[in-house]
């Protein structure tokens, strides 16, 4: 392979090297060439990261919220008895 394609058979006619590069048209039409696959993934990885630290910080925000209502449901039962 040399870059995106590999390479063209140094006996070939003219006619056949036309053939090929319109096979590999078609074939790079149809399929995403690698690069684009790892930038589409890196992307989706970026946007995961962002969910998970998102959901992070919102968790963290319940349970500093659920201790809050815990210590206060002690202190209205201790006010009680």
């Amino acid at each position: 392979m040399s870059g995106d394609h590999p390479l063209i058979p140094l006996r070939s006619q003219p006619v056949d090297v036309v053939a090929w590069l319109r096979c590999e048209a078609d074939a790079a039409a149809r399929e995403p060439a690698p690069w684009q696959m790892l930038v589409k993934a890196a992307n989706e990885i970026e946007r995961q990261t962002e969910i998970i630290v998102s959901l992070r910080q919102e968790l963290k925000e319940a349970k500093a919220r659920n201790t809050l209502y815990l210590s206060r449901l002690q202190e209205h039962e201790a006010r009680e008895q």
